[in-house]
């Protein structure tokens, strides 16, 4: 005990405790620095050749896309900061190990800040290191540092905000300072990630409910510049094209409104809150697990989170995360893309905060009951005690071979792709025109293996919202004649396109389909693809 009462040593083993809860992430990163998981996600490839633009003086452009659109979807945050990536070492893909390395500064910053939050609301001792514990080991935290995307980096600079507002209220001689200070990094974060705009709404209610409107004025002036910024560069930028592919790589709020209908409001907002509630959950308990039960599990376990939420916000814990959260949470529900786990990274820290509360409040509860003269009463909570430290167990279990098997999966998974669409890429890049513009799958990762153009064609999401995936797959047929009708002149077709979001029966349908059109002629077979070009009129049908 007496060591324990040593504040210097204290210091020195939470030190070490933190590092130790880091040591496993650090270990893979080490172990994985050719990013496997590269042009996976999507989005990573984009940052990484607007960054690679950026880098190399051409402007903030989608380089890969045919014609090098300007970048006026997403902010310039993550790209300028991967930039430093490409300027360290101009050679791809020597230079994703720079990458895997700028990623990682994020988690270490995500843990301290959440660390620092979780004690401000109350969690200390052994809870604080256990919600610790659970957040550097959480798979989709862990997903989000092995690959090239901004949900982390937004997530820190989120968290920060949320420090300086705290120490603005502690600190009312300098409030003006650390307002000011609070907007900036509010803008950074909006930089890295639009959904940082909800802070310039949720921030000013909040300080507007504590009478604090002299604060709130002096965010507002910080965060604007950013806002307002980037706004205006991204409206004056615009691309001239409107085709279905320019649409999606370029365009938030047209591609929403193309998909977004006012007579299916009813569908997208039901669908969009269903899916953001086992999100929710899905952090808890992951849905490693197919089927409805599964389904409806996780997103009781975004209840109880959501529960212990608003626990905390009735002590007054976290309020200026919750009101955030609630806001970002309503944004998604009337977005047109069905949220999930990936969504909510951001919120990590609250959302586990919240379950820890509730699961501690319900354990509080049975402790009592366990103490009740009534028998019935003992026997029932026992049995609930023994269902939930069942359930715990299950947690862990799902959350063990999330990390643990499915992960290392993936990344080999998606290891044998690149080798064998690397045999493609090397033909590509010796025999087609320098700027002929292809359709491909991992399109981005094709352009910087071989310097071709290239575009990925997306089914609008309105079939997802239908579940109509026949749609979705006579929709995706037509890739020869919509990929001719914005300009495109060969199509590379692999088994490894649309990743995860297809089932391989429909996957081995669509490439069926493509191999029959008309439009198309077979240029090359490759053992990992086929590589078509586009006829320049169709061939009547046979």
């Amino acid at each position: 005990m007496p060591a324990f009462s040593n504040p210097k040593l204290r210091r020195i083993g939470a030190l070490l405790l933190f590092c130790c809860l880091l040591a496993p992430t650090f270990y893979l990163i080490a172990n994985n620095q050719d990013l496997p998981l590269f042009g996976y996600p999507h989005d990573d490839g984009l940052y990484f050749v607007s960054a690679k633009s950026l880098a190399g003086g051409n402007g903030y452009r989608i380089e890969s896309l045919p014609g090098q659109p300007f970048q006026t979807k997403y902010p310039p945050g993550l790209p300028t900061y991967l930039s430093i990536a490409w300027l360290l070492n101009p050679n791809f893909p020597e230079n994703l190990q720079q990458v895997s390395w700028l990623q990682a500064v994020w988690l270490p910053l995500f843990l301290a800040l959440a660390l620092w939050h979780w004690r401000d609301w109350g969690f200390t001792g052994w809870r604080r290191w256990l919600l610790a514990a659970v957040l550097a080991t959480s798979t989709y935290v862990i997903y989000f540092t092995v690959t090239a995307m901004s949900e982390l980096p937004f997530a820190v600079f989120l968290l920060l905000t949320f420090l300086l507002l705290r120490l603005a209220e502690r600190d009312p001689e300098r409030a003006t300072r650390w307002m000011l200070t609070a907007g900036l990094v509010a803008g950074i974060a909006f930089l890295f990630r639009t959904a940082g705009m909800v802070l310039l709404a949720s921030v000013p209610i909040l300080l507007w409910l504590q009478q604090r409107l002299r604060d709130a004025k002096w965010f507002v002036a910080a965060v604007l510049p950013s806002v307002l910024g980037w706004t205006l560069w991204s409206m004056t930028h615009q691309p001239s094209g409107s085709d279905v592919i320019m649409l999606y790589y370029t365009k938030y709020l047209g591609y929403h409104l193309s998909v977004f209908h006012l007579a299916e409001a009813h569908l997208f907002f039901w669908v969009n809150f269903d899916s953001l509630l086992a999100g929710i959950g899905g952090l808890i308990l992951p849905t490693v697990i197919p089927g409805m039960i599964a389904h409806i599990a996780s997103q009781l376990m975004g209840v109880a989170a959501l529960v212990g939420i608003s626990r905390m916000w009735r002590r007054d814990a976290a309020r200026d995360y919750t009101l955030f959260g609630l806001l970002f949470c309503l944004m998604m529900i009337a977005w047109s893309f069905p949220p999930n786990e990936r969504f909510v990274v951001p919120l990590a820290p609250l959302i586990w905060a919240g379950f820890v509360t509730e699961v501690l409040h319900l354990a509080t509860a049975i402790r009592k009951k366990m103490q009740d003269r009534d028998m019935g009463q003992r026997v029932a909570a026992g049995l609930i005690g023994v269902v939930g430290v069942l359930l715990l167990a299950l947690i862990g279990d799902l959350q063990y071979e999330l990390r643990y098997e499915i992960l290392p999966q993936l990344m080999q998974q998606e290891r044998a792709r690149l080798a064998s669409d690397r045999e493609a890429y090397g033909w590509i890049r010796a025999n087609l025109p320098e700027q002929a513009p292809l359709q491909a799958g991992y399109d981005t990762v094709e352009y910087l293996y071989t310097g071709r153009p290239a575009a990925s064609l997306i089914s609008p999401v309105t079939y997802f919202y239908h579940q109509d995936e026949p749609g979705r797959i006579a929709y995706l047929s037509k890739a020869p004649e919509i990929s001719r009708s914005v300009g495109l002149k060969y199509i590379y077709v692999s088994p490894n396109d649309y990743r995860s979001d297809m089932d391989p029966e429909y996957k081995v349908k669509l490439r069926d389909n493509i191999a029959k059109s008309n439009d198309l002629d077979v240029l090359k077979t490759f053992r990992g693809g086929t590589l078509y070009q586009i006829r320049e009129t169709a061939r009547a049908a046979r």
